[in-house]
């Protein structure tokens, strides 16, 4: 019978407990990620702000003003394969002289809102406003390597343009270019990609929107603010002027200003900017009037001022001529007339970014700069997921993904994705019943006038829309006659208005005149309340285009 014999165990000193095995070490790995490749934390950190600032921006529903306007004005471009020389779609404006400058930015609208729809439109909208954020915080944090003080400046910039940031206009894309415009200005200029690479964005900004002229004046305030420090510093006047802190910006300023010529306009585009907004139409308007302390935005700006002096007084860093020169520059402009407001804000937040930092420094008893934070390739493969998580989960990004809506889906994504106001019901009764509705001018809401433009039937001509520097100043200020129904009907039938389109919020002294007149009826309400259409029971005798020439006459045009 044989016996098993068991294996000799191993001597006491080869014995290893499972426990006290070599375990992997993910400390040994080493980053294979090349250095211009890396990334720190603080750079995947403010990744995620900005994402989260472009994701909320990507899903504003479109609003009812300015955006369809710009859209029918660039599909009149493309219809007619040239630009307008006087106002073509507002009946009441006709021989109005005008040379639609910024024709760039309503054709490129209209060709992304024909390929990808609404979402196009919010993502046009949306990568403007983000890249000022990226720019303003790429700037902070390379000067201050602080995180935290460069959300606290995109915080505040947000906080105080707020408003204006929610509406999709082209000055987004301006303010984009004036953020990389202060961010220039400000530093020292060098590189050869800033003396060609400005240049050529101010050629493309002038064909998009005004607001040109506003990088301009950024140019002009850092040649004269770096000519005062130095005169302040040397007492020298000759070496002031001699400087390149007053040269360098000032040829920039010229090479920029010569690029914005190329334009339809040419020299006249500096001339019809400055006309535009000193245009008396637009002092009654919420945009153009002065800020107050009674409205949320005169609140945000003067906090923003408080916090501002705050982090001045304690900062070490010294203020700049120039810093100084913008923060009043702008902030009078903003009393003067809150469309300023959105310039002001993104110079507050930058410098209380930089100015804060310093400031906390100082008071934590750290006088220098901290180390570079350690970059590593771990921090950019988050960064890049976290800009496509934000991408793909926006409506364009899911458009392009899955595919945009097509039949029912593609009209309901639009319905649910214009704002509220918007008149769509009214637009569909007018289309439904265009044929039993008398042709001609149609009294409407000034908000709405922009939708009617791009949507409405055309038989229908809206009195006036958002380009109310175009409207003559006597058809402007009877349309503000008309608004309570105080003009009714005297200047009804000297218009030829034949249908009056109004929402019922702003203008319920001129809808109960028209519901007592025997002249006039309601045919439609909106089913939300929003909207109510009257027309007159017989065609008014006299014609909208009639009443459009005396009326552009008296305005001197």
């Amino acid at each position: 019978m044989s016996t098993i014999t068991e294996p000799s165990p191993l001597p006491r000193e080869e014995q290893q407990p499972a426990d006290d095995r070599p375990k992997a070490d993910a400390s040994m790995l080493e980053d294979q990620f090349p250095d211009w490749l890396k990334v720190s934390r603080g750079v995947t950190i403010l990744t995620g702000v900005i994402g989260i600032i472009y994701f909320c921006l990507a899903r504003l529903a479109i609003r009812n003003t300015d955006v369809w306007g710009h859209l029918a004005y660039g599909r009149w471009i493309i219809e007619h394969g040239r630009l307008p020389r006087t106002e073509p779609l507002m009946t009441l404006s006709q021989g109005v002289p005008w040379l639609d400058v910024a024709w760039l930015g309503k054709v490129a609208g209209l060709w992304v809102f024909d390929r990808f729809g609404v979402a196009g439109l919010q993502f046009l909208h949306a990568v403007p406003i983000t890249f000022a954020f990226a720019v303003l915080a790429w700037a902070m944090y390379r000067q201050t390597r602080s995180t935290g003080w460069t959300i606290a400046g995109l915080f505040l910039f947000g906080a105080i343009d707020y408003q204006q940031l929610l509406i999709q206009r082209p000055q987004d894309f301006g303010l984009a270019c004036f953020a990389i415009t202060l961010v220039g200005g400000l530093r020292r200029v060098t590189g050869r990609s800033v003396w060609i690479g400005l240049p050529l964005m101010f050629a493309v900004w002038a064909n998009i929107h005004g607001s040109f002229l506003v990088g301009l004046t950024v140019l002009a305030t850092a040649a004269v603010g770096g000519g005062l420090d130095v005169l302040w510093r040397t007492r020298d006047p000759i070496r002031a002027v001699r400087s390149s802190e007053l040269w360098r910006p000032l040829l920039l300023l010229q090479l920029c200003a010569a690029a914005a010529l190329l334009n339809p306009a040419g020299l006249r585009i500096y001339a019809d900017a400055v006309r535009i907004s000193a245009n008396p139409n637009l002092s009654v308007l919420l945009d153009w009037s002065p800020l107050t302390l009674r409205v949320p935005q005169g609140m945000a700006f003067a906090a923003g001022v408080v916090l501002l002096a705050l982090v001045f007084r304690w900062s070490p860093r010294r203020l700049r001529t120039a810093e100084i020169l913008l923060l009043v520059g702008f902030g009078c402009g903003t009393m003067w007339s809150v469309r300023m407001i959105v310039w002001f804000g993104c110079v507050a937040g930058y410098l209380f970014g930089v100015h804060g930092a310093a400031a906390w420094r100082a008071a934590c008893g750290r006088g220098a700069l901290p180390a570079p934070p350690e970059r590593r390739g771990l921090w950019t493969v988050a960064t890049v997921g976290l800009v496509w998580i934000f991408f793909a989960y926006s409506p364009f990004g899911l458009q392009r993904i899955h595919g945009m809506p097509q039949g029912p889906d593609e009209a309901e994504y639009f319905v649910d994705n214009v704002v509220e106001r918007t008149p769509l019901a009214a637009v569909e009764y007018l289309h439904e019943h265009a044929d039993n509705l008398p042709a001609g001018l149609m009294y409407n809401s000034q908000e709405w006038g922009d939708f009617l433009l791009w949507a409405g039937p055309r038989k229908f001509q809206p009195f006036v829309s958002s380009h109310v520097h175009l409207i003559p100043k006597e058809v402007w200020d009877d349309y503000l006659e008309m608004y309570d129904g105080g003009a009714f009907p005297e200047k009804f039938d000297r218009y030829g208005v034949n249908t009056v389109l109004v929402d019922t919020t702003n203008y319920m002294g001129l809808i109960r005149t028209l519901r007592d007149s025997d002249k006039w009826r309601e045919v439609f309400q909106d089913p939300a309340g929003l909207a109510v259409l009257f027309v007159r029971n017989s065609a008014a005798p006299v014609a909208a285009g009639e009443a459009a020439a005396p009326a552009a006459e008296a305005a001197g045009h």
